[in-house]
């Protein structure tokens, strides 16, 4: 590795980078870890409403920010695969639309979940 010959194929180019699973994957599980990580960005969505909207506000009040906290989470996720693993910006993009689907119905089912002025009186 330290030989001219291969410092000059090295720079030459080009690279790439494989995953090698060491068994076969797991739907089940990576259905659950997918699921597990939906409800943990959930958990800390409405944590953030909760200190930004009052008890009782109002549904397109409490989506705003819910629906905004969860899309800045889904997305920002992803950026780091576009910068080290060299992620075409037509995956990103696509990527991007998915995550602004999951933000939206996230701060849509915190907003609907949220507490009504009623039950809080």
């Amino acid at each position: 590795m330290n030989s001219a010959e291969f410092k000059a194929r090295y720079q030459a180019g080009p690279w790439g980078s494989i995953n090698i699973l060491p068994a076969r994957p797991s739907f089940g599980r990576n259905l659950l870890l997918a699921f597990l990580l939906y409800l943990v960005v959930s958990v800390f969505v409405a944590y953030i409403t909760s200190h930004a909207r009052e008890l009782g506000a109002p549904f397109i009040s409490v989506f705003q920010v819910a629906g905004a906290v969860a899309v800045i989470a889904y997305c920002a996720g992803s950026i780091p695969d576009a910068i080290f693993f060299g992620r075409p910006a037509r995956f990103v993009l696509t990527g991007f639309l998915d995550d602004l689907a999951y933000g939206i119905l996230t701060g849509l089912t915190v907003a609907w979940l949220w507490p009504a002025a009623a039950a809080v009186s």
